[in-house]
């Protein structure tokens, strides 16, 4: 019966496929292009080998691999267009997926070096719900491992990679197409076996990765981001990792800004959690109420995704930590090692250095080798002071040091063959300004010195394995998290290592970051120890711009907002100032006004200097719900803090061939860059764009001023499937340099389009257009209309007399009649809508069979064109791109012997084999 069905079905699809494409021809404008005859859809079971086993179609033996014979039908490139002739594109995602892989033709092999490595990538790639799907990839990497430099060079080389990044190019279809991926694969007898398609992800992403690790790896595409993928496939992966995140007891905010910090966000959370699972001393929970042990400061218990309670505590009243027994403790605090003040103060003012000797509390020589000391003072690592007494401070404890501590520090500098010791609770001075003149050089001190030593309680408490979960255990550590901490791992270029459990407490085990820590090759590693290696890399790469800054900086915690300007600075590596200003900051007895004051100039001018300074800034950062600095002009697209701007950090697969998002800073603070543009409706004003930040009430009146004035308004994206805030911006004027043309408009801000909805219903956006446009160059200029300085592809009116009247800038009401949705000069209007009618009853008759187009604007009783029986469009000119003229009456009830049937399509573009299937199932009820 199925069978039966089946072959009516086709026969059904046969007999209308004429009169559809015809309709579609004469409506759309052109002939429909001849496309090549597609792949067969092809039926697979789960359990059936993607393989070829070695003497089918190919040769191979024990001493030499299949995979590196150069044959005909190699694939030469990754062409997505070829993936057509690959596989069929009417298949559900994993018996596409199959096809491809069984298209590539990767055999089975037998040789000695192949087996080997293959035997080495079985422990270390991701788990997959589609074992032979597994099996596949490992064996197409494991050979392209083994290639020698000469075979690199050839077709057969050139297969693997390729094969590889159309399985990337399959996953990018379903993204551009807007279309769901099925997580099912549907075998001969129409029998289905469901996989987690999140596993079968993670394993695309494994080879993509070791081909970027190779140099093979820039995909067109760019980075693989948190919305690559769609929410039902990640989702489901990610709230198991959270629940074993909650299990183990990892600080909730600490995760988070891990996933902030991650290339794919949260969807990097899953491999790291499989690998945490398993050690419980990543508990920041254990030392709870009633443990000896327990500090309500250091407390996890209670912390949130937004929150995490330990950032709040004042650091300075912190008992210093004690490294002796707990027997010793009150003999060890009433003799600690007392370093002078003033003889520190003294030796910075000669220039002589702030680094102490570790053998007496007296000053290092200069040139001595040093450690400095890289610490979270929440440990009680810093100066000490205690809690504050009855009159609200607390008593200097500068320059004291517990002597077991001192004493700790002192080991770990004498096995690292250093003399001296560079630690900010005895080398920072109390002196105000000498203190911020020591701060602003403190990249240098750790840049210079002869080894950085990272100190973590948690880390102490973390027993040393050799299967990457040391790494992962960095990464979701207190020290990670910290704004200055970063800072000093950014910096530590020469030597940094790291203090993990050792056979007892004063013997801490002590690992170097570069050669005992980070990962080296994805095909060698776990997904969770590359991927905390490649989070710990990004964050020690030069700062080149305000992205790579924002990346280290906006996922870590201060104690001050102030020093999150500090270090803003410090990562821009700017000079000291030299402002009278910026210099002389006030003390702490003067009134609070004057710190605020300093406060915020320091703010705006550090964050101008870092601005100018690395010069280039990435297009997500301007897209902010801050009050901009200035109302226009120089610096009015930017926040007063240069930390409160947003961003979006790179990856494993930046940049790809659509750049890096780069927009051009100026000396005189103005911005310029390439955007994706779109016009407003109405509807958008009235409705679908709002602040991002409702309640920070300057910029909602900012953004509804704006707004009122719709027709000045642009918005802008970085790429037009971005389905994040966009950036609001009104049109002053343009100009042409150098053959470029340049769109000067004024910041607006940040919003959100709450129903960005795209009439053609494809993810990528054909209503935005592309171009450069300038900020902070209005120059007095007031906002002009859009339409009047940029070509768009978006809503236009009804008619030029409503757009160009004086009322053209009220948001209609509710119910009023929309405009037409048109293209450029360079294309018609187009439908959105597809119907047809049919006569009754079920006789098939193509020649009776006509299409239908109507208006873009969804409503109960839409105005209808339609073609005649004859298949032509009444009043539609192709030559001058009218619209047609509406039918009279509409065809809202059809004749008697007629029915109505609408269509929604997905593009424009959408195949005709999906109109052809779509005419056959609502005309005869038939569904494959």
């Amino acid at each position: 019966m199925a069978h039966l069905q089946e072959e009516i079905f086709n026969a059904h699809v046969e007999h209308v496929n004429d009169a559809i494409t015809e309709s579609i021809s004469l409506q759309f404008g052109g002939p429909i292009p001849v496309e090549p005859e597609e792949p067969e859809w092809l039926a697979w079971s789960c359990n059936d080998g993607l393989l070829l086993r070695s003497g089918s179609g190919g040769s191979g033996s024990s001493s030499s691999c299949p995979n590196v014979r150069v044959r005909p039908g190699l694939w030469a490139r990754d062409d997505p267009k070829a993936l057509d002739t690959l596989v069929n594109p009417h298949a559900p995602f994993l018996n596409r997926l199959a096809q491809l892989c069984t298209s590539a033709r990767v055999q089975e092999c037998t040789r000695a070096s192949c087996t080997q490595q293959r035997a080495i990538m079985e422990r270390f790639a991701p788990e997959c719900g589609w074992p032979r799907f597994r099996q596949w990839a490992i064996a197409a990497m494991a050979c392209q491992s083994c290639f020698t430099h000469a075979q690199k060079l050839t077709r057969a080389h050139t297969h693997l990679v390729t094969a590889a990044s159309l399985c990337h190019w399959l996953l990018i279809g379903y993204r551009h197409r807007s279309r769901p991926i099925e997580d099912e694969i549907v075998g001969r007898r129409r029998n289905t076996h469901r996989v987690d398609l999140a596993s079968v992800c993670e394993v695309i992403y494994w080879m993509l990765t070791i081909q970027s690790h190779i140099g093979l790896g820039n995909v067109a595409e760019g980075k693989w981001g948190p919305e690559f993928l769609p929410v039902e496939v990640v989702q489901p992966a990610v709230a198991t990792a959270r629940a074993r995140a909650r299990q183990i007891g990892i600080c909730p905010w600490r995760l988070e800004k891990l996933a902030e910090v991650a290339e794919r966000k949260e969807a990097d959370l899953p491999a790291l959690m499989e690998l945490a699972q398993h050690y419980p001393a990543l508990n920041n929970c254990k030392v709870g109420p009633g443990d000896p042990e327990y500090h309500k400061d250091r407390y996890h218990g209670f912390c949130t995704p937004e929150d995490c309670g330990p950032n709040k505590a004042d650091t300075e009243q912190m008992t210093q930590l004690h490294k002796c027994p707990s027997w010793q403790r009150y003999v060890c605090g009433q003799h600690p090692v007392k370093y002078s003040v003033e003889r520190l103060e003294r030796s910075i003012e000669a220039k002589t250095g702030s680094q102490w000797s570790r053998f007496e509390p007296r000053m290092a020589a200069p040139g001595e080798p040093y450690v400095a000391i890289s610490h979270v003072w929440i440990d009680g690592t810093g100066v000490g002071n205690g809690p504050k007494g009855p009159n609200g401070k607390a008593s200097s404890n500068q320059g004291n040091v517990n002597r077991c501590l001192n004493d700790y520090f002192a080991r770990i500098a004498e096995r690292e063959n250093c003399s001296a010791i560079w630690w900010d609770t005895i080398s920072l001075p109390t002196n105000p300004k000498i203190r911020l003149q020591e701060i602003h050089k403190m990249q240098n001190t750790y840049r210079d010195a002869t080894h950085t030593i990272v100190h973590d309680n948690g880390l102490l408490d973390f027993e040393w394995a050799d299967d990457g979960s040391p790494c992962v255990a960095l990464v979701l550590s207190a020290w990670f998290t910290r704004g200055w901490t970063a800072l000093e791992l950014h910096v530590s270029r020469r030597s940094l290592k790291v203090l993990y459990k050792g056979p007892n407490p004063q013997t801490p085990l002590i690992k170097d970051l570069d050669k005992d820590i980070l990962a080296h090759d994805p095909r060698t590693t776990t997904r969770a120890h590359w991927i905390a290696s490649s989070i710990i890399r990004r964050l020690r790469q030069r700062v080149e711009n305000v992205r790579d800054m924002l990346s280290i900086l906006r996922p870590r915690a201060t104690c001050r907002v102030k020093d999150r300007t500090t270090i803003a600075g410090l990562l821009a590596d700017l000079d000291p100032p030299t402002c009278t200003e910026c210099t002389n900051p006030p003390s702490k007895d003067d009134p609070e006004a004057k710190k605020q004051a300093f406060n915020k100039h320091v703010e705006m001018h550090t964050t101008r200097r870092v601005l100018t300074t690395l010069g280039k800034v990435g297009c997500a950062s301007l897209i902010h719900d801050k009050e901009p600095m200035e109302n226009s002009g120089p610096f009015s697209w930017t926040p007063s803090a240069v930390h409160d701007m947003p961003v979006n950090s790179g990856g494993d697969l930046q940049p790809g061939i659509f750049g890096d998002g780069m927009l051009d800073v100026d000396q005189y603070g103005r911005v310029m860059g390439s955007w994706h543009y779109r016009g407003l409706t109405r509807d958008d004003a009235a409705y679908f764009v709002e602040a991002i930040d409702s309640d920070n009430q300057g910029m909602v009146t900012r953004i509804t001023d704006a707004l009122r004035h719709w027709q000045n308004c642009l918005i802008l994206r970085e790429l037009p499937q971005d389905k994040g805030p966009a950036l609001l911006a009104t049109t002053v004027g343009k100009e042409s340099v150098n053959g470029r043309t340049i769109t000067d408009c004024h910041y607006v801000g940040g919003v959100t389009v709450r129903a960005d909805n795209n009439p053609y219903g494809e993810s990528y956006d054909i209503r935005y257009s592309y171009g450069t446009v300038r900020f902070g160059n209005e120059n007095g200029r007031p906002d002009m209309r859009a339409r009047d300085i940029v070509q768009l592809r978006d809503a236009a009116p009804s008619d030029e007399e409503s757009y160009d009247g004086e009322d053209s800038e009220e948001i209609p009401e509710d119910g009023e009649e929309e405009g037409w949705i048109s293209s450029d000069s360079d294309g018609p209007r187009r439908p959105r809508v597809v119907a047809a009618i049919q006569p009754q009853p079920r006789a098939v008759s193509p020649s009776t069979l006509i299409l239908v187009c109507s208006d873009l604007q969804a409503s109960s009783q839409p105005t209808t064109m339609a073609t005649v029986p004859s298949l032509q469009v009444p009043g539609y000119d192709s030559d001058h791109n009218e619209p047609p003229e509406p039918l009279t009456p509409p065809l809202s009830n059809p004749p008697p012997d007629h029915k109505l049937l609408t269509h929604q399509c997905d593009s424009l573009d959408e195949p005709v084999d999906d109109l052809h299937e779509w005419a056959a199932q609502a005309l005869f009820g038939i569904r494959r």
